[in-house]
């Protein structure tokens, strides 16, 4: 048995990133007074997203103009802020290194990685004095493959997607320094999930895993089938065991975290069953024990 978290996110406000590497360029800044051509791209610095525009020649503010919605279509966050936006259909990415300093505007016990292309992956925290209180790395290269020589000489890199930090104890005005690196090749993560962590209760055998497909599948009048692929969702249903008296603190927990994506990590030693999911909880109904002991289902849907 391992405790089960749930990392609910700090929104990251004005401020937040102090500095990145990755720079917030993908496309020019909108213009007043500009003439774009239907296809045409922007980015808004104060969104931190990209937007396309769908009339030519129009001067309308992506957001605020009238009838915005007629001129531009919204198409995702700047590559900066993928990491960010609490989606996994767009990662971040940067040849050799990405690294980001957030200025912390709450407590953070915990900080999840999600779809990693890296070699390795460090975390320094700074108290308000700028001193070291944390400093951790973590190698990422997955060489559990290698079982022969034959493996040795055929592996080709494989990287662990997903990494977790939860001995944090980062404290509000504190410093998060995040290096993620891939010498000589191309870095890649898709969401960074900080927050404070929450203990669910105890994973118990009988858990379960899967996915939801939303891609498209057709077939026509003579049985001829055609997909359209599109992005998947991880699905899981915890089991999970607790002290009876815990109950209302969870529940709260998830009440609280509701409305927003949560990253729902089943504990050290889990990686290999792939129960973690980023997402919501959709259904969490325990029976509760009068002996001091519950035992309940957590339904979770991830995002896309």
């Amino acid at each position: 048995m391992t405790q089960a978290l749930m990392i609910i996110p700090v929104p990251l406000g004005a401020g937040t990133m102090q500095a990145s590497n990755v720079a917030e360029d993908d496309y020019g800044s909108w213009a007043a007074g500009t003439s774009y051509a239907v296809g045409d791209r922007v980015i808004l610095i104060a969104t931190h997203r990209i937007y396309e525009a769908l009339a030519p020649g129009s001067g309308v503010h992506p957001v605020s103009g009238t009838n915005a919605g007629d001129y531009w279509v919204e198409v995702g966050s700047t590559n900066r802020w993928r990491a960010f936006d609490a989606t996994l259909g767009q990662a971040t990415t940067r040849a050799e290194s990405i690294t980001y300093t957030l200025g912390l505007p709450a407590r953070v016990d915990a900080i999840a990685f999600i779809d990693l292309v890296a070699i390795s992956l460090q975390v320094v925290i700074r108290d308000a004095g700028g001193g070291v209180v944390y400093d951790r790395t973590a190698d990422l290269l997955d060489t559990s493959q290698i079982q022969s020589w034959a493996d040795f000489f055929t592996y080709e890199d494989s990287f662990d997607p997903e990494q977790v930090f939860v001995d944090l104890g980062a404290l509000s005005g504190f410093t998060l320094e995040i290096t993620i690196s891939n010498p000589g090749g191309t870095t890649s993560v898709a969401e960074i999930v900080m927050g404070r962590g929450e203990y669910l209760g105890d994973v118990l055998d009988g858990s379960r895993s899967g996915f939801t497909d939303y891609s498209r599948r057709e077939t026509d009048d003579y049985g001829n089938v055609s997909i359209v692929k599109r992005p998947t969702a991880r699905k899981a249903e915890w089991q999970l065991a607790f002290d009876t008296a815990a109950n209302r603190r969870i529940q709260r927990a998830l009440e609280q975290a509701r409305g927003a994506p949560a990253y729902f990590y089943p504990g050290d030693g889990m990686t290999p069953f792939a129960l973690a999911v980023y997402g919501v909880a959709d259904d969490f109904f325990p029976a509760l024990s009068g002996g001091g002991r519950t035992i309940a289902t957590l339904a979770l849907t991830g995002v896309a």
